[in-house]
């Protein structure tokens, strides 16, 4: 699921803020997320909330394709929901499916290679999962009053 254009149309001037708008790639810190691209070119990555494909947009001209419409940065408590064709089975057990909501219960540094993750409790399943903290490309983070 990666490397294909957001299928999102980009918000004309005065857009209101659409719950299918594709959402940026943030950090944990809350900024775009990058990544080097062919040669010097720094690209941000783009997920689009409804289908959950990933598109990349030169870091020089994202501004002109999109509008930020907020910084996402996750809090023990948030819940996300898992974008379409993202699923996790383990050992024969469904921890979620497409739009499962799950909540996330801990952040943690994984000891072996450093990486940042977290732990999030699935409220159909009741399972527990361990997900990258780079999460936009699975995940999307709902509003606190959508949230069910």
């Amino acid at each position: 699921h990666g490397g294909e254009a957001p299928d999102a149309e980009p918000p004309g001037p005065g857009a209101v803020a659409d719950p299918l708008l594709a959402q940026l790639g943030a950090a944990a810190g809350g900024d775009p997320s990058w990544r080097a691209g062919s040669g010097d070119d720094e690209v941000v990555e783009v997920t689009c909330a409804r289908t959950g494909r990933v598109g990349a947009v030169p870091l020089s001209a994202w501004m002109e394709a999109f509008r930020l419409v907020r910084h996402q940065s996750l809090q023990v408590g948030d819940v996300l929901q898992s974008l379409p064709g993202i699923d996790l089975v383990e050992g024969g057990a469904e921890l979620y499916r497409p739009g499962d909501e799950g909540v996330v219960t801990c952040f943690y540094r994984e000891e072996r290679t450093g990486e940042e993750r977290m732990q999030v409790t699935w409220l159909r399943s009741g399972r527990k999962s361990d997900e990258s903290a780079l999460w936009m490309r699975w995940f999307r983070l709902l509003p606190r009053s959508r949230a069910s």
